[in-house]
């Protein structure tokens, strides 16, 4: 199934965060997270975190309760 983007966080959007829906799941692209503050996470093995400017995802939230 194809991504569909529903956020962007730029004009470039192959280059800078986003967020995009694949089925049932959101999918977030975003900037990698220094690791003062990985440090502060508890992630398993196969996780990451990145991190998101505050407008995509609020922008996100509203386009994806719209049904997008």
């Amino acid at each position: 199934m194809a991504l569909q983007q529903v956020a962007g966080g730029c004009d470039d959007v192959q280059t800078c965060p986003g967020v995009f829906v694949e089925g049932d799941d959101v999918v977030v692209q975003g900037y990698e997270i220094g690791g003062d503050t990985r440090a502060q996470l508890t992630l398993a093995a196969d996780e990451t975190a990145v991190r998101l400017p505050r407008q995509l995802i609020l922008d996100a939230a509203r386009r994806l309760t719209e049904g997008v």
